[in-house]
């Protein structure tokens, strides 16, 4: 029934509405020919990104996508981001979501990375207890500057 595995260049529309629903969940509008180049990205640097995707029973319902290459300057390695992690919500309840971030996490420590980061909306309450759940835990405040192309 599920499987999870790397992205394909055939899962392009599938991943692209899957970007475009979580993006809409934020509340921005998602911009398809932008989905559509930064899976074209993903693709063309395995070294430094990876995106699972999980099947059930051969339809794409959801994605995690791992960001490499931050160093740690406290503990001499580099370290990844967990990233755009969602499952379409008729699939949720079925350990879908779970299955991603192992994954995403067996492949960060494959890839040698000693740490594994996030960022989870302080209002997503939800989110927060899954990823605790899972073992993570927060201990500091997330900040940033500018936004998207609109810059910083």
């Amino acid at each position: 029934m599920l499987r999870i595995r790397l992205a394909e260049p055939g899962d392009e529309e599938a991943v692209v509405n899957l970007l475009g629903l979580l993006i809409d969940f934020y509340g921005d509008k998602p911009e398809r020919e932008i989905l559509r180049k930064t899976f074209k990205h993903v693709l063309v640097n395995p070294n430094t990104i990876k995106l699972a995707v999980a099947e059930w029973n051969g339809q794409v319902v959801g994605i995690a996508g791992l960001h490499a290459g931050h160093y740690s300057t406290w503990w001499d390695g580099w370290y990844g981001h967990l990233e755009d992690v969602y499952v379409l919500p008729e699939f949720r309840r079925r350990g879908i979501g779970k299955a991603l971030v192992e994954f995403i996490v067996g492949t960060a420590r494959e890839m040698g990375l000693i740490r594994l980061e996030m960022h989870v909306l302080t209002r997503n309450t939800p989110a927060r207890t899954f990823y605790t759940g899972l073992g993570f835990s927060s201990d500091s405040v997330y900040y940033s500057r500018g936004r998207g192309t609109e810059g910083f």
